[in-house]
C-alpha cells in the first residue's frame, strides 16, 4: 500500500557551527540536515511522492571525484556536506546551476584557505554585483532598466565563468559534467533538439580541446566566449 507521504522544506539552520559548512547561501553538514532531495511534486491515484534525482548518479559521482581531486585534505564530513549540498540544490535544471557550481567550488577554495586566483576574485565580484542587483528589486525600479541591466550582467558572468575555464581546467572540467547534464534533462524544452546541439556544440568546440591542448587564443577564445554568454541564458528558460 501507497502511503500519502507529505514533501517537506529543506531545513536549514540561523547560524554556522564549528562542524557546519556553509556552501552557496545554505548548510550542509555531517548530520545531514539538508533532508533527503525532494525534487519534484507529483499528486496522483496513489497520492504525493517525491521523485529521486534528476541527474543521473554518475553525475554525482564525477563531480564528487573532481571534488576530491581538488581538495584532497577534504575529511569525510567535507564530502557529506558537498554531496548534501549538490542533492539540496541540484534539482530543477536551470543554466544558473552552472553559475552556482562555478560559486560553491570558489567558496570551497577559500573554505580550505586556498588564496583565489585572479579569474576567480573576477568571478565573485561579478556574483557579488549580481546578488547585489536582485536586492535593487525591493526598491522598485523602473522594469526596463532592471532587466536590461540584469541581461548585461548575465553575459558579463558568462565571459567570467569562460575566463576561469580558460585559467583553470578543473573549472574545465565541472562545466562539461555540468553541461552534459543539463543536455540529458532536456525532456519538455520547447526548443530541446536546437538547445542539445548548442550544448554539444560547446563541449566539443571548446571544453573538449580546452580539457586536451589547453587554452585557447586568439580569435578561437574570442568566439567560443561570445557564443557563451549569447547562448548559455537560453539553454534553460
Amino acid at each position: 500500500m501507497y502511503k500519502n507521504r507529505p514533501l517537506g522544506p529543506y531545513r536549514t539552520l540561523p547560524e554556522l557551527t564549528a562542524n557546519q559548512h556553509l556552501i552557496g547561501d545554505r548548510y550542509a553538514t555531517r548530520n545531514g540536515l539538508l533532508k533527503r532531495y525532494r525534487v519534484e511534486y507529483r499528486p496522483n491515484k496513489h497520492g504525493a511522492f517525491s521523485d529521486s534525482l534528476t541527474f543521473h548518479k554518475r553525475f554525482e559521482r564525477k563531480l564528487l571525484a573532481v571534488f576530491h581531486e581538488m581538495f584532497p585534505q577534504a575529511t569525510s564530513a567535507d564530502t557529506l556536506a558537498y554531496r548534501n549540498y549538490l542533492r539540496g540544490y541540484v534539482g530543477s535544471w536551470d543554466y544558473i546551476h552552472l553559475f552556482l557550481l562555478a560559486e560553491s567550488t570558489i567558496r570551497l577554495r577559500k573554505h580550505f584557505g586556498d588564496t583565489l586566483t585572479a579569474a576567480e576574485q573576477a568571478y565573485m565580484d561579478v556574483r557579488a554585483a549580481i546578488v547585489k542587483h536582485d536586492d535593487a528589486i525591493l526598491e522598485k525600479p523602473e522594469p526596463g532598466a532592471y532587466f536590461d541591466e540584469e541581461y548585461r550582467l548575465n553575459q558579463q558572468q558568462a565571459r567570467t565563468l569562460f575566463d576561469l575555464m580558460q585559467a583553470d581546467v578543473k573549472y574545465a572540467i565541472l562545466a562539461k559534467i555540468m553541461i552534459t547534464e543539463l543536455a540529458w534533462a532536456q525532456q519538455t524544452h520547447v526548443d530541446a533538439d536546437d538547445t542539445k546541439r548548442d550544448m554539444h556544440r560547446f563541449i566539443s568546440g571548446y571544453l573538449v580541446p580546452r580539457m586536451i591542448y589547453g587554452p585557447l587564443s586568439g580569435s578561437d577564445a574570442e568566439t567560443w566566449r561570445e557564443f557563451l554568454a549569447d547562448q548559455i541564458a537560453g539553454w534553460w528558460d
